[in-house]
Protein backbone atom coordinates (compact mmCIF):
# COMPACT_ATOMS: atom_id res chain seq x y z
CA UNK A 1 0.00 0.00 0.00
CA UNK A 2 1.64 3.24 -0.90
CA UNK A 3 1.19 5.74 1.72
CA UNK A 4 1.54 9.05 -0.07
CA UNK A 5 -1.07 11.54 -0.04
CA UNK A 6 -0.45 11.95 -3.83
CA UNK A 7 -1.64 8.83 -4.59
CA UNK A 8 -5.25 8.75 -2.08
CA UNK A 9 -7.98 10.83 -2.06
CA UNK A 10 -7.92 12.70 0.82
CA UNK A 11 -10.79 13.70 3.24
CA UNK A 12 -11.11 16.87 5.25
CA UNK A 13 -14.09 18.01 7.78
CA UNK A 14 -15.42 21.46 6.75
CA UNK A 15 -14.54 23.50 9.49
CA UNK A 16 -15.34 27.22 8.11
CA UNK A 17 -14.85 27.94 4.14
CA UNK A 18 -11.19 28.46 4.69
CA UNK A 19 -10.50 25.05 4.30
CA UNK A 20 -11.65 24.94 0.74
CA UNK A 21 -8.31 27.49 -0.03
CA UNK A 22 -6.65 24.67 1.74
CA UNK A 23 -7.89 21.89 -0.31
CA UNK A 24 -7.51 23.93 -3.63
CA UNK A 25 -3.79 24.30 -2.52
CA UNK A 26 -3.13 20.62 -2.35
CA UNK A 27 -4.58 20.07 -5.71
CA UNK A 28 -1.71 22.39 -7.40
CA UNK A 29 0.52 19.78 -5.42
CA UNK A 30 -0.99 16.72 -6.84
CA UNK A 31 -3.06 15.93 -4.08
CA UNK A 32 -6.94 15.02 -4.31
CA UNK A 33 -7.92 17.12 -1.02
CA UNK A 34 -12.07 17.07 -0.63
CA UNK A 35 -13.93 18.90 1.95
CA UNK A 36 -16.76 16.80 3.41
CA UNK A 37 -19.73 19.23 3.90
CA UNK A 38 -21.37 19.87 7.47
CA UNK A 39 -25.79 18.34 7.31
CA UNK A 40 -27.44 16.98 9.70
CA UNK A 41 -26.64 13.69 8.76
CA UNK A 42 -23.07 14.64 10.36
CA UNK A 43 -24.65 16.29 13.53
CA UNK A 44 -26.45 12.38 14.10
CA UNK A 45 -23.60 10.47 13.24
CA UNK A 46 -20.95 12.80 15.38
CA UNK A 47 -23.34 12.43 18.54
CA UNK A 48 -23.75 8.68 17.92
CA UNK A 49 -19.73 8.63 18.45
CA UNK A 50 -18.81 11.43 21.06
CA UNK A 51 -19.15 11.10 24.79
CA UNK A 52 -20.66 14.14 25.09
CA UNK A 53 -18.22 15.78 27.08
CA UNK A 54 -16.32 17.71 23.28
CA UNK A 55 -17.10 20.73 22.12
CA UNK A 56 -20.26 20.90 18.76
CA UNK A 57 -16.57 21.73 16.05
CA UNK A 58 -15.25 18.23 17.42
CA UNK A 59 -18.80 16.13 16.84
CA UNK A 60 -19.28 17.64 13.39
CA UNK A 61 -15.97 16.57 12.86
CA UNK A 62 -16.81 12.99 13.67
CA UNK A 63 -20.00 13.08 12.13
CA UNK A 64 -18.67 14.01 8.61
CA UNK A 65 -15.68 11.43 8.83
CA UNK A 66 -17.88 8.64 9.88
CA UNK A 67 -20.47 9.62 7.42
CA UNK A 68 -17.84 9.23 4.68
CA UNK A 69 -16.53 6.08 6.10
CA UNK A 70 -19.60 4.98 5.81
CA UNK A 71 -20.54 5.65 1.99
CA UNK A 72 -20.45 3.48 -0.27
CA UNK A 73 -17.92 4.63 -3.01
CA UNK A 74 -15.32 5.09 0.06
CA UNK A 75 -12.36 3.36 -0.89
CA UNK A 76 -10.56 2.22 2.35
CA UNK A 77 -6.76 1.29 0.74
CA UNK A 78 -7.30 4.45 -1.40
CA UNK A 79 -8.26 7.43 1.33
CA UNK A 80 -7.21 8.92 4.16
CA UNK A 81 -8.29 11.86 6.34
CA UNK A 82 -7.00 15.26 6.88
CA UNK A 83 -7.26 16.61 10.26
CA UNK A 84 -6.29 20.50 11.21
CA UNK A 85 -4.55 20.78 14.40
CA UNK A 86 -3.43 23.15 17.31
CA UNK A 87 -1.47 23.79 20.31
CA UNK A 88 -2.99 25.48 23.28
CA UNK A 89 -6.00 25.22 25.65
CA UNK A 90 -8.52 24.35 22.84
CA UNK A 91 -9.00 20.54 22.45
CA UNK A 92 -8.36 20.68 18.56
CA UNK A 93 -5.12 19.30 19.22
CA UNK A 94 -6.04 16.36 20.12
CA UNK A 95 -9.05 15.68 17.63
CA UNK A 96 -6.99 13.66 15.34
CA UNK A 97 -6.14 11.20 18.85
CA UNK A 98 -9.62 11.25 19.20
CA UNK A 99 -10.94 11.12 15.57
CA UNK A 100 -8.25 8.36 15.12
CA UNK A 101 -10.37 6.03 17.78
CA UNK A 102 -13.27 6.31 16.28
CA UNK A 103 -11.88 5.34 13.19
CA UNK A 104 -10.15 2.60 14.73
CA UNK A 105 -13.17 1.35 16.53
CA UNK A 106 -15.19 1.24 13.30
CA UNK A 107 -12.63 -1.08 12.17
CA UNK A 108 -10.85 1.31 9.79
CA UNK A 109 -7.14 1.04 11.68
CA UNK A 110 -5.71 0.96 8.19
CA UNK A 111 -6.92 4.10 6.73
CA UNK A 112 -4.48 7.21 7.82
CA UNK A 113 -5.17 10.64 9.48
CA UNK A 114 -2.71 13.16 8.16
CA UNK A 115 -1.97 16.40 9.53
CA UNK A 116 0.50 19.36 9.18
CA UNK A 117 3.04 18.27 11.69
CA UNK A 118 1.44 16.73 14.31
CA UNK A 119 0.67 12.39 13.51
CA UNK A 120 3.12 10.27 11.83
CA UNK A 121 1.52 11.27 8.60
CA UNK A 122 2.53 14.47 8.34
CA UNK A 123 1.99 16.14 4.60
CA UNK A 124 4.39 18.07 4.34
CA UNK A 125 6.91 15.00 4.56
CA UNK A 126 5.44 14.12 1.53
CA UNK A 127 5.24 17.74 -0.49
CA UNK A 128 7.68 19.82 1.43
CA UNK A 129 7.40 23.25 3.13
CA UNK A 130 6.27 25.05 -0.22
CA UNK A 131 2.86 22.77 -0.17
CA UNK A 132 2.26 24.75 3.55
CA UNK A 133 3.34 28.15 2.33
CA UNK A 134 0.67 27.18 -0.57
CA UNK A 135 -1.91 26.49 1.90
CA UNK A 136 -0.97 29.22 4.04
CA UNK A 137 -1.70 31.61 1.16
CA UNK A 138 -5.10 30.02 0.45
CA UNK A 139 -5.84 30.48 4.23
CA UNK A 140 -5.28 33.98 4.32
CA UNK A 141 -7.05 34.60 0.58
CA UNK A 142 -10.18 33.11 1.79
CA UNK A 143 -10.16 34.92 5.04
CA UNK A 144 -10.34 37.88 3.33
CA UNK A 145 -12.96 37.36 1.54
CA UNK A 146 -15.32 36.55 4.38
CA UNK A 147 -14.05 39.63 6.30
CA UNK A 148 -15.22 41.99 3.50
CA UNK A 149 -18.67 40.16 2.76
CA UNK A 150 -18.80 40.40 6.49
CA UNK A 151 -18.32 43.94 6.15
CA UNK A 152 -20.30 44.68 2.96
CA UNK A 153 -23.30 42.34 4.13
CA UNK A 154 -25.27 44.77 6.39
CA UNK A 155 -25.70 47.49 3.80
CA UNK A 156 -26.43 45.16 0.82
CA UNK A 157 -29.16 46.88 -1.61
CA UNK A 158 -30.42 43.65 -3.18
CA UNK A 159 -30.23 40.95 -0.44
CA UNK A 160 -28.09 38.03 -1.34
CA UNK A 161 -26.07 39.77 -3.74
CA UNK A 162 -23.22 39.59 -1.07
CA UNK A 163 -23.36 36.03 -0.61
CA UNK A 164 -23.29 36.00 -4.54
CA UNK A 165 -20.48 37.76 -5.35
CA UNK A 166 -18.69 35.69 -2.09
CA UNK A 167 -19.04 32.51 -3.53
CA UNK A 168 -18.25 33.83 -6.58
CA UNK A 169 -14.82 35.48 -5.04
CA UNK A 170 -14.24 32.03 -3.16
CA UNK A 171 -14.32 30.23 -6.47
CA UNK A 172 -11.66 32.53 -8.20
CA UNK A 173 -9.86 32.21 -5.57
CA UNK A 174 -9.96 28.48 -5.42
CA UNK A 175 -9.04 28.57 -9.40
CA UNK A 176 -6.01 30.36 -8.50
CA UNK A 177 -4.63 28.17 -5.65
CA UNK A 178 -5.30 25.14 -7.96
CA UNK A 179 -3.03 26.39 -10.59
CA UNK A 180 -0.45 27.02 -7.89
CA UNK A 181 -0.60 30.59 -8.23
CA UNK A 182 -0.67 33.71 -5.33
CA UNK A 183 -3.93 34.46 -4.81
CA UNK A 184 -3.15 38.09 -3.89
CA UNK A 185 -0.83 40.15 -5.50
Amino acid sequence: LDRTPRRRTVYMPHMGDMLYGIAAAARAYGIDLRVVDTNRESLEAGLDYASGKECLPYVLCVGNIVKTLKSPDFDRKNSAFFMTSSAGPCRLGQYEHGIRRVVDDLGYPDVDIVSFHQSKGHLTQHVGIGFTLHCYRGLVAVAEVERLARQIRPFEVEAGATDRAYAESLAKVCETLERGKKPYG
